[in-house]
């Protein structure tokens, strides 16, 4: 029986950045998934703030325009930065 060692070490290191691929697209997808968990917490506290911010302005008339301005545009930001790890998480599922 021959056994050819040079196939052995090649299949061996073969697997190894198979494996070593695959463990790094994993821990992307994680990364991945937990920014866009950590924006949607961020998107609804800002929900919470203009909430909070209408509730102030029916009871003390409060002037509160640029606050809403403010908060609309954080949350729109947020929707573009959760879009961008979309489109990254796509890619990663097209490799």
């Amino acid at each position: 029986m021959d056994i050819n060692m040079e196939k052995i070490k090649d299949n061996i290191d073969k697997a190894a950045e198979f494996t070593v691929k695959k463990t790094e697209e994993v821990v992307s997808y994680a990364k991945l998934n937990l920014k866009k968990t950590e924006l949607k917490r961020k998107i609804s506290a800002s929900y919470k703030e203009i909430g909070e911010a209408i509730y102030l302005n029916s009871k003390d008339g409060e002037d509160i325009s640029e606050k809403i301005e403010f908060l609309i545009k954080k949350i729109d930001d947020f929707n573009i930065e959760i879009a961008e790890c979309n489109e990254a998480l796509d890619n990663l599922k097209e490799d």
